[in-house]
């Protein structure tokens, strides 16, 4: 009896220390090998992982230092990702995340001259081949997320197609998420959080559902800087922005189970000071302040309610030429119309 109980416990040592040697030391190398030998055949660019680190008792997982791009010159990187599965998995039917945390990410969004985006170019990947027939609608694979957190991100958004580029930055962007999940009706909790080094920030709140795929909340601008968008609008018409700071908040909601639905509504719009200029450096409008408030906007129907407009302080010029057109009517005849 002490023999046969003496070889149980023996043979259970032997398969814990195997499986702790399995997933502490073999597993990650493995990973880390097949994970950087996938990116090696499908990355266009340099691209690796520095390490990877699993806990085979409480099924945590730890990627680090994510690194596509040249080197200092990153598209997509990140410091850590780490995923913490719940064992329940195993009886609940349920893929269940305690917890998905993701540290110092950072990304740049690109579009060049001819529209084509940078993230599109950085992978190579298999062309699937056409399903034979039309697939049958199934529901999602049912998961359960307790928490997503970004925490220090950074975007740098460049688009290289107006006559001016565009720049955005935001080097402080956090993200945080609650209750994800792919069941049926099934809200998560979210807000989000973004500011720049020149000015700016963005503050989202509200819910958000899979399945059907729809959010709803609320949405914050301070202090947006218009210099960094004003590309587009001087494309479209030939005025040049002297001065302009932007406010903005709203709520919305969004459903996209049929058709894209969204509605924005209690929109206030604040710009403070803002000024614009013909080409020529002729000054056309100055506002010490614009308000635009109690207004609703819905695509769907493609409609827009403008509730209330106040300003101060408002100055503008108009010259009526010699053959009785105003000047700020040659300045729109000459702008041509965007491609």
């Amino acid at each position: 009896m002490y023999k046969g109980l003496k070889y149980v416990a023996l043979t259970l040592f032997v398969l814990v220390g195997l499986y702790t040697l399995l997933g502490f030391l073999i597993l990650p190398g493995v990973g880390l090998r097949v994970i950087n030998q996938q990116l090696a055949n499908y990355a266009q660019v340099p691209a690796r992982l520095d390490r990877l680190q699993l806990n085979p008792y409480s099924l945590q997982l730890t990627l680090w230092g994510l690194h596509v791009g040249e080197a200092e010159k990153e598209q997509v990187a990140f410091e850590r990702l780490y995923v913490d599965l719940e064992l329940d998995s195993l009886w609940t039917g349920a893929a269940h995340l305690a917890g998905i945390e993701l540290d110092k990410s950072h990304t740049e969004v690109t579009f060049d001259k001819q529209g084509t985006l940078n993230l599109t170019q950085l992978f190579k990947l298999p062309e699937s081949p056409p399903p034979a027939e039309e697939p049958a609608a199934t529901d999602p694979f049912p998961v359960r997320i307790d928490s997503i957190k970004l925490a220090a991100g950074s975007l740098h958004f460049q688009d290289l197609r107006p006559s001016e580029p565009i720049n955005f930055v935001y080097d402080k962007l956090d993200f945080e998420l609650n209750n994800l999940s792919t069941l049926p009706e099934d809200n998560a909790e979210m807000t989000l959080t973004a500011t720049g080094p020149h000015g700016g920030r963005i503050d989202w709140k509200g819910q958000a559902s899979l399945v059907p795929i729809s959010s709803s909340g609320s949405l914050k601008v301070t202090d947006a800087q218009m210099q960094g968008f004003w590309p587009y609008v001087r494309d479209a018409v030939p005025l040049d922005l002297a001065q302009g700071v932007l406010n903005l908040n709203t709520d919305y909601k969004l459903d996209l189970q049929d058709t894209t639905e969204l509605v924005l509504s209690n929109i206030n719009v604040k710009v403070s000071p803002f000024a614009i200029q013909a080409p020529d450096g002729r000054p056309l409008v100055n506002l010490a302040n614009l308000e635009i408030s109690e207004t609703t906007v819905d695509l769907a129907k493609q409609t827009v309610v403008v509730g209330k407009i106040r300003s101060q302080k408002l100055e503008t010029w108009a010259t009526r030429e010699a053959d009785g057109e105003l000047d700020w009517q040659k300045l729109f005849a000459s702008n041509p119309p965007p491609a």
